[in-house]
This record gives structure tokens, sequence and C-alpha cells, in this order.
């Protein structure tokens, strides 16, 4: 939970600082914000744990089987070094 406290004060200058005038000539706002963050949890029962099982629906977001041969499309090649 976050609590956020915000004090806003628009005045003329040097007129505040007469009594009684230079407070009816003022103007204060106060903002009070408080936020909270809530996070649900829920439990799954899993009898087979196994993309052919359970996991199923996830076989589409998963890399191909030349995940790891391939280059890094977004990582900027190496400028070759002494030794390649």
């Amino acid at each position: 939970m976050q609590d956020a406290v915000t004090n806003i004060e628009d005045t003329i200058p040097g007129v505040r600082d007469i009594p009684g005038i230079g407070q009816l000539l003022a103007q204060r706002k106060d903002l009070n914000q408080k936020t909270e963050l809530v996070i649900f949890l829920r439990a799954v029962v899993i009898r087979d744990a196994s993309i052919d099982g359970d996991y199923s629906a996830y076989r589409a977001l998963l890399p191909g089987a030349d995940f790891i041969s391939k280059p890094n499309p977004s990582r900027p090649a190496r400028p070759p070094g002494p030794f390649e």
C-alpha cells in the first residue's frame, strides 16, 4: 500500500505576509492519493507435467528444435578478435 500527500498553496507574492488579508487571498489544495497492489494467486493441479499432457495448450509458444543453434537476431555481431 502506498500513500501520497500533496499540498499546493497558491498566493500572491508578498500579500500572504499581511495578517488577515493574506490568508483571505490564498488558496490551499490538499491531495491525498492511496494506491494498493493486490495479487491474486490460483492453485492449479497438474496431473501430467509434459508438453503432451496438461501443457499442450502452450506448445505454440515454445521455440523450435533449432533455437540454440541459431544466432540471436537482436544482438549485434561481435567484431572479429585477433584469434578468429
